[in-house]
């Protein structure tokens, strides 16, 4: 089986400022649920606890999860923007 990564298309939206959520496959949501502690799992929503890269205030980015439907998304968020997108559960 071949796992479709979900890092280069969240990657080129982060850098066009351009974050979203992207459909991902479930095979890639479990491995990076499972990969290493989630930080802040809540059931559907998680971030992978090793981070990703820097914003331009210096922040750190982290890969950010979501299943809705039994549907699976990813997008890079801080883990200030990961609470936000949670709680407004967009």
């Amino acid at each position: 089986m071949i796992l479709e990564w979900p890092t280069p298309t969240v990657t080129e939206d982060f850098k066009k400022n351009d974050c979203q959520w992207r459909e991902i496959t479930e095979e890639a949501y479990t491995w990076f649920l499972e990969c290493v502690p989630p930080i802040g799992f809540n059931g559907s929503y998680f971030v992978n606890s090793e981070p990703h890269t820097y914003n331009q205030a210096g922040e750190v980015v982290y890969l950010a999860f979501k299943e809705v439907d039994g549907k699976f998304y990813a997008r890079l968020a801080t883990l200030k923007q990961y609470k936000q997108l949670r709680d407004s559960k967009s």
